[in-house]
C-alpha cells in the first residue's frame, strides 16, 4: 500500500472515529448542549482536526441524519417490494421496529435528539444547502412509502386520506418506541404487535370518517 493511500484510508478511519462519537455525545449530551470541543475530547483529537472533517456541529448532525434515513429507505424499500399488497402496512410497521432495533444509534438521532429540544431534523440542516434538499427528498420518501403501503392495503384510501393517515402513523411509530423504551432496551415484539393494533384501530376510524 502507497503512503497516498495509507493518508486516504487513515483519513476515512478517522472520520468514522468522529461519526461514531458524535453519535454518542448527541445522545446523551443533547444537541444544543454539545461543542467541538466536547466532540474532539471524546475522540481524543484535537479541536481543529473536527474541523478538517466539518465546517461545525450542524454538518455533522446533517451527515449522519443523511445517513440514517438512506438506511432507514433501503430497508423500507427492499422489504415493501417483497410483500403482498396485503401485507404491505404491516410490514412497514416491522421494518420501522426492526430499524430502530438495529440502528439505535441513528434512530434516536433522527427521531428523539433534536426534538427533544423543539427542533425539527431540517431545523439544524444549513437551510438551501445540498445537505438539506437531500435529507428534504428523504422525508418525504420515507412518508410516500408509508402512504403507498397504506393504499395497497386499503384500496379504498383517497390519496390525501392516505398521505395524512401515514403521516400521523409515522410520529405515532416513533411515539411508541420512546414509551416503551425501559432502561435502552426496546421490547419489540409485544411493541410491534400493540402498534400495529393501536395503527389497525386509528386506520379503520379513519377510513370511516373519510367515507361519512
Amino acid at each position: 500500500m502507497g503512503t497516498q493511500d495509507r493518508r486516504e484510508r487513515e483519513k476515512e478511519q478517522r472520520k468514522q472515529l468522529i461519526r461514531a462519537c458524535a453519535q454518542e455525545i448527541f445522545r446523551h449530551k443533547g444537541f444544543g448542549g454539545t461543542t467541538i470541543r466536547d466532540l474532539a475530547q471524546a475522540c481524543e483529537l484535537a479541536t481543529g482536526t473536527i474541523y478538517l472533517y466539518y465546517r461545525d456541529k450542524n454538518e455533522l448532525l446533517a451527515d449522519l441524519l443523511v445517513e440514517g434515513h438512506e438506511l432507514l429507505l433501503d430497508e423500507l424499500r427492499q422489504a415493501l417490494a417483497a410483500a403482498g399488497p396485503e401485507q404491505q402496512w404491516e410490514k412497514l410497521i416491522d421494518v420501522f421496529f426492526r430499524f430502530a432495533a438495529i440502528h439505535p444509534e441513528h434512530f434516536e438521532l433522527m427521531f428523539f435528539v433534536v426534538q427533544r429540544e423543539g427542533y425539527g431534523v431540517l431545523d439544524v440542516v444549513p437551510k438551501r444547502s445540498p445537505t438539506h434538499h437531500r435529507l428534504q427528498e428523504q422525508q418525504q420518501e420515507c412518508l410516500r412509502l408509508a402512504a403507498l403501503a397504506l393504499r395497497d392495503s386499503i384500496p379504498t384510501l383517497d390519496d390525501q386520506t392516505a398521505a395524512l393517515t401515514s403521516e400521523a402513523a409515522w410520529s405515532m411509530l416513533a411515539g411508541v418506541v420512546y414509551f416503551f423504551r425501559k432502561e435502552g432496551q426496546e421490547i419489540f415484539e409485544p411493541v410491534a404487535q400493540q402498534a400495529k393494533n393501536i395503527l389497525r384501530g386509528y386506520v379503520t376510524a379513519t377510513v370511516a370518517a373519510s367515507s361519512s
